[in-house]
């Protein structure tokens, strides 16, 4: 039958359609390449109403694979599945590093602590054979506001990310810049206080304060 449009090219899900393949039981056909790397062969009326979305891949992560959206690995957050390595046939999953930093990792890896960060846990340990500034006693602050206000999994979430207070990017993306505006003014046994309780972690919010 003859073609009304011609769908080459075009996108519809996860299949990008590869080209016409001819027509079955009155119903043009067409070869779609999936993002996970297989092909499949489907209707016009299947692809534009979203019925068919994948090769299939879609229906086995939802059946048959642990979902790790939104989990966190250390310094890593599960964004959404990224289909299967071609080769090794691993499930691959698309991760944010708190550094802001997007990765592709296998599963596998996030599980068994192998994929800790985007690469910048390796860096950060370079600059502190350089520097030194990672040994600073304010580390284990930096470490600990970034982790209540961006992991929910941590115990003290829900009283600051959960509340939608925030570490400005400057600091959340660098400890160099949390060192360079708060340790001249550290001392022994303080700890970081917000001046509005309410407000972010910002150099204007942000003093040195004993517990009490």
């Amino acid at each position: 039958m003859p073609i009304k449009e011609d769908l080459t090219g075009k996108v519809f899900n996860k299949l990008n359609v590869v080209e016409y393949a001819g027509s079955k039981n009155g119903y043009n056909m067409w070869k779609c390449k999936c993002e996970c790397g297989e092909e499949v062969t489907t209707r016009t009326a299947s692809l534009k109403s979203g019925t068919t979305k994948s090769c299939g891949c879609i229906k086995k992560v939802n059946k048959f694979r642990e979902d790790l959206t939104r989990q966190v690995f250390e310094r890593l957050t599960v964004i959404e599945y990224a289909g299967s390595d071609r080769t090794s046939r691993a499930t691959m999953w698309k991760c944010k590093c708190e550094c802001g930093k997007e990765i592709i990792t296998r599963k596998a890896y996030l599980k068994n602590g192998q994929s800790k960060s985007c690469g910048c846990l390796t860096r950060r340990s370079d600059l502190n054979v350089r520097h030194g500034l990672y040994n600073h006693p304010i580390y284990k602050n930096w470490e600990h506001i970034k982790q209540r206000c961006n992991n929910p999994k941590n115990q003290a979430y829900k009283n600051y990310g959960g509340r939608g207070i925030k570490v400005c990017d400057e600091w959340n993306n660098s400890f160099e810049a949390f060192h360079r505006d708060m340790a001249d003014t550290y001392k022994e046994g303080l700890t970081i206080d917000r001046i509005d309780v309410n407000g972010d972690y910002t150099l204007a919010n942000c003093r040195w304060a004993t517990r009490q």
